[in-house]
């Protein structure tokens, strides 16, 4: 054989074991699927409880991957600012919680689907005037029933106080269609209503402070100091407020109960009510420790956990119903903190 076919032939052999290799499943690793889950805020209790059932959901499916990214703050546009930056990345699911649904929908989101990428909402939904100019907006929601959630808290209020009274609702981000459904649930069920009320209370036995709602920007110094200023109020009337969070807020700052010890004995008596949303470790704690009335909340982990398995489901041409409704749990002084969950309620 002549030279150059032997010098051919010796450098075509790794190149051509290179090639083989190559083109083999077994010669080289696959990149894992990678499904990415974006909060609200990212140092939050609430959302790294959903960042656990994400990492769950994961390591229960073969090479897949749990991406948690958040801001740093409550804020609409560097969510959006995030989910486009991240969106450059290899992803092949999306599973986000609204903050402001316009502007995601017309911006990172709307990004995303151009890329053919799929989008799941947890704990909070694009609002209904969206998803209904666009229908393919999301392929499903995962998350609480606000609506019931709010129309829960509703319920134990008037337990609390059957004859009516003054309300005050300490609320977070305006823009969150999510605490706009709980407000909205709150008050169809004072006015023992099936109907969502937009409008302040009026003309019943229950009455609404003029000065309230009271929105906080999902910022827990700022709930702190207005629950605080209501409560200063409260113990100045003969009858007192009835103050209900729909949120975690104040009773994760860690001076909540400093702050509400002082007011310890206008509780006991009922003269001043306090309710809040959600049942994560610490607001049970202050339940069992008397400075509340009540908690109903949510399971944020099942919501990261069901939003890793609907993306996988629609990865692999299976079937997602619109709506994955996780369930409530409501908790009283006489059970807290061992609390369970309880299926949803519903209206009278």
């Amino acid at each position: 054989m002549p030279t150059h076919y032997r010098d051919l032939i010796h450098w075509l052999s790794p190149v051509s074991l290179l090639l083989t290799l190559l083109a083999s499943p077994a010669g080289w690793a696959e990149a894992p699927t990678r499904y990415l889950l974006i909060p609200k805020q990212e140092n939050s209790e609430f959302f790294e409880r959903a960042k656990a059932g994400c990492i769950s959901a994961a390591r229960t499916l073969a090479d897949t991957e749990c991406l948690y990214r958040g801001p740093a703050l409550t804020d609409f546009r560097a969510q959006d600012q995030l989910l486009q930056q991240l969106l450059n990345e290899q992803l092949d699911g999306v599973a986000i919680s609204v903050v402001r649904s316009d502007y995601l929908a017309t911006n990172a989101v709307a990004a995303a689907r151009t890329r053919g990428i799929p989008v799941v909402t947890f704990d909070a939904d694009f609002d209904e005037q969206d998803l209904a100019a666009q229908p393919g907006l999301r392929r499903t929601f995962i998350g609480t029933d606000n609506f019931q959630l709010g129309f829960a808290l509703g319920e134990r209020l008037r337990q609390l106080r059957p004859n009516g009274g003054t309300l005050c609702i300490l609320n977070g981000h305006p823009d969150s269609h999510n605490l706009q459904l709980r407000q909205q649930g709150l008050r169809a069920s004072l006015k023992q209503s099936r109907h969502r009320l937009d409008l302040r209370l009026a003309e019943s036995d229950w009455q609404e402070h003029p000065r309230c709602p009271l929105y906080n920007g999902d910022d827990m110094q700022v709930a702190l100091a207005q629950l605080q200023h209501m409560l200063r109020e409260s113990s100045q009337q003969d009858e007192g407020l009835a103050l209900v969070t729909l949120g975690f807020w104040p009773q994760l700052h860690p001076d909540y109960a400093d702050t509400v010890a002082p007011f310890r004995a206008l509780l006991d008596r009922h003269h001043t009510l306090l309710l809040f949303a959600d049942t994560l470790d610490r607001q049970l704690q202050h339940l069992a420790n008397g400075l509340s009335h009540g908690n109903v909340g949510q399971m944020p982990d099942v919501m990261g956990y069901e939003a890793i398995m609907m993306l996988e489901r629609i990865n692999t041409r299976r079937a997602v119903p619109r709506r994955v409704v996780t369930p409530l749990r409501i908790c009283y002084r006489s059970d807290a903190p061992g609390c369970q969950p309880q299926n949803d309620r519903q209206p009278p």
